[in-house]
C-alpha cells in the first residue's frame, strides 16, 4: 500500500493545515500493511476542544454530520484525493464548495485525547500521510565532497 505523496498531483503541495500551530500529534499516521487490517489511517492533532476546523485545500463538502455517533466532515478536491475530519461539529454542509481555509466546523470532544482526527485518501482504499501533504514531497539535493 503506498504511503507517500502521490507525485501524480502537482497542487500536492498546496496544503495549510487545518489548525493553527503548533500541530501537536496526538496519534501519528500507522496505515495498516493490508488494507482490511487494523491501523491508523490519518493523523490526530490536539489543537484543543473548540478550535476551528479549516479546510487544508479547495473542494466540495461531500459529508457532514453524524457517522457512527461522531460528526464527520469529508471534502473532494479537485485531484480526486478526499479528507476528512472528525469529531467537528458542522458549519458546512454537503455539495457546498469550499476555498482553502474556510471554517469547516469546531473540533468536538471525544475523539482520542480530545485530537482532531485528520484523513486524506486517494482512491478507493489508499491512505495518505496528511503531514507529507503539508510539508511537501521532499527534495534531495546532491550533496559535493567539501575539499581537502
Amino acid at each position: 500500500m503506498e504511503t507517500g505523496v502521490p507525485v501524480a498531483h502537482p497542487e500536492v503541495t498546496m496544503w495549510q493545515a487545518p489548525v493553527p500551530p503548533p500541530l501537536i500529534v496526538g496519534r501519528k499516521f500507522d496505515p495498516p500493511d493490508v488494507r482490511w487490517h487494523a491501523g491508523h489511517r490519518g493523523v490526530d492533532i490536539c489543537p484543543g476542544v473548540g478550535t476551528v476546523v479549516r479546510a487544508p485545500r479547495a473542494g466540495l463538502v461531500i459529508y457532514a454530520g453524524p457517522l457512527a455517533h461522531t460528526n464527520v466532515i469529508s471534502v473532494r478536491h479537485r485531484d480526486g484525493l478526499r479528507t476528512t475530519f472528525q469529531p467537528v461539529t458542522p458549519l458546512v454542509s454537503p455539495r457546498q464548495w469550499v476555498a482553502a481555509g474556510t471554517a469547516l466546523g469546531t473540533l468536538e470532544p471525544g475523539h482520542e485525547g480530545n485530537c482532531l482526527h485528520w484523513g486524506v485518501k486517494m482512491g478507493r482504499d489508499t491512505y495518505l500521510n496528511p503531514l507529507v501533504l503539508l510539508a511537501g514531497q521532499p527534495v534531495l539535493k546532491p550533496w559535493d565532497e567539501p575539499d581537502a
